[in-house]
């Protein structure tokens, strides 16, 4: 695409398409996709490296250990380069933000709404780096999901989390003083 623009071209063409006046949320699951995650990773990577306030991008139940040699992004890695490369991207998953908070008012993740939760604080005190555990928060943010015949907390048919209901949902936007729970799974 920019291959025969000059070097003041280029960098207005991505002005374009990069705008500096907009902030731009991925919400996660870029591995395990197809045969070219790798590809989707370091495009996303790159981004944020070079508009570093305009990229956010959370982590989702994929960007995992467990999960990245389960559905295909460790072997993809393996076959067309070399482990060390699949360690230095887990290894980027688990620094990678959980939550945005859009205005103080709309909470982005993944996953859902954590039964666990009760501040941001706490969210703000996981330690980096930290893997994706069976249950708790992290696991809750990353894997729960809504169901409408829900009516209180029940196991997620996923095999880890939880489903929830829109009575939990209205009492953790209460809780929380939110207006919108906003999610990428």
């Amino acid at each position: 695409m920019f291959k025969e623009m000059s070097d003041k071209n280029k960098q207005e063409q991505m002005d374009y398409i990069i705008s500096k006046n907009t902030r731009y949320l991925f919400m996660g699951d870029y591995v395990n996709r197809g045969k070219q995650s790798c590809e989707v990773i370091c495009l996303l990577l790159a981004l944020k490296v070079r508009y570093p306030q305009q990229i956010i991008i959370l982590r989702g139940n994929h960007e995992s250990q467990a999960i990245t040699r389960i559905y295909g992004f460790f072997d993809e890695i393996k076959r067309r380069y070399k482990i060390s490369l699949w360690q230095a991207f887990y290894n980027a998953f688990n620094h990678m933000p959980l939550v945005a908070l859009i205005d103080e008012k709309i909470m982005c993740m993944h996953g859902g709404i954590s039964k666990d939760m009760h501040s941001f604080e706490q969210i703000e005190q996981i330690p980096k780096p930290t893997d994706v555990p069976d249950s708790g928060l992290v696991a809750d943010l990353l894997w729960n999901d809504p169901d409408d015949d829900v009516r209180d907390w029940e196991e997620n048919e996923r095999g880890c989390g939880f489903v929830f209901g829109k009575k939990q949902l209205e009492e953790f936007l209460r809780r929380h003083d939110l207006d919108l729970i906003c999610r990428g799974h």
